[in-house]
């Protein structure tokens, strides 16, 4: 199969599609694709945009968390030391962990949830924190701060994960160095969107 920017879509064999395919699709791929009338291509940019997320096509909660585990490198004790829960949140309570919003990805997180809505589908969970500060509890977002933003515009609540590192209490604990949310101090719908260039 042609590159993603060579794809002519009238022609497109679905037959020949496989995964790799689906992860070689780009960002503005992906928008195009959810446009489309044709109904078998925005089927194909969701599935893209499941593989794309932590969870997969299958919605594998497990997975996920692993997997948020292993790019945060946070030790555990035998497997124990995290509780999580599923839950739907408001997009307007949930603090930021980057600085700003990618211009590209916005748009085709904008499309991509309303395709999901208009059809139906399950949206992936966004992962959140729940961080304990000296006065407060702080929810905070690790991955997912396009479609928290966007399902703000949209007037939508948020299927969350909802993590909890209850193992580290002490002087200096660990997650709140690999979330530095304390330096930006803003929520996430009100991250500007920016324009990054390619390098």
């Amino acid at each position: 199969m042609a590159k993603s920017k060579l794809i002519k879509w009238d022609f497109i064999d679905v037959d020949d599609l496989n995964i790799k395919h689906l992860q070689d699709f780009t960002i503005k791929d992906l928008t195009k694709m959810f446009l489309r009338e044709d109904p078998m291509v925005p089927e194909l940019a969701y599935l893209a945009f499941l593989l794309k997320s932590k969870w997969g096509i299958l919605f594998n909660i497990e997975r996920g968390i692993k997997r948020t585990l292993m790019q945060l490198r946070l030790p555990l004790f035998e497997g124990q030391g995290l509780s999580w829960n599923e839950r739907k949140m408001n997009p307007a309570k949930i603090w930021a962990s980057e600085d700003s919003l990618d211009e590209d990805t916005f748009k085709m997180v904008k499309v991509a949830l309303e395709y999901m809505i208009k059809t139906q589908k399950p949206i992936p969970p966004v992962v959140v924190w729940l961080i304990k500060t000296e006065s407060r509890y702080n929810l905070v977002c690790h991955d997912g701060h396009h479609r928290i933003s966007i399902a703000n515009k949209l007037k939508m609540p948020i299927p969350a994960i909802v993590l909890e590192y209850w193992i580290d209490n002490r002087e200096n604990p660990i997650l709140p160095q690999k979330i530095p949310y304390r330096k930006i101090n803003t929520y996430t719908v009100n991250l500007p969107v920016e324009k990054f260039e390619p390098i």
